[in-house]
């Protein structure tokens, strides 16, 4: 994605899920982030399995954009993201990683 002006921060899950035929349900939670106040955009993307030993053994890759470090505060603490989370990890095989990145300009 293009950084758009008003983005400025960007959160990246990484998630491995269970059961792949649960991968659809769990786009569809992780989409429903785009309800949190001061989310900017919502991305999921799906690995593609190229044959590359050194590619992370995940499945999915959830990226959340944010304006500043106080939208990323605030949406840690959020009652809907807290909610996803907890939905979610019942479908996880492992814990996810994270990474949070700053736009440089």
């Amino acid at each position: 994605m293009p950084k758009p002006l008003d983005i400025g921060l960007e959160h990246q899950v990484y998630l491995a899920i269970n059961d792949s035929s649960m991968q659809e349900e769990v786009i569809d939670q992780l989409m429903t982030l785009k309800q949190v106040e001061g989310v900017e955009a919502v991305e999921v993307f799906s690995r593609l399995d190229v044959g590359d030993e050194r590619a992370l053994d995940y499945d999915l890759l959830l990226r959340v954009y944010f304006k500043d470090e106080k939208a990323l505060a605030q949406y840690d603490s959020d009652s809907l993201h807290q909610s996803v989370r907890n939905q979610l990890k019942p479908h996880l095989s492992k814990p996810p990683l994270t990474f949070d990145l700053r736009f440089q300009d």
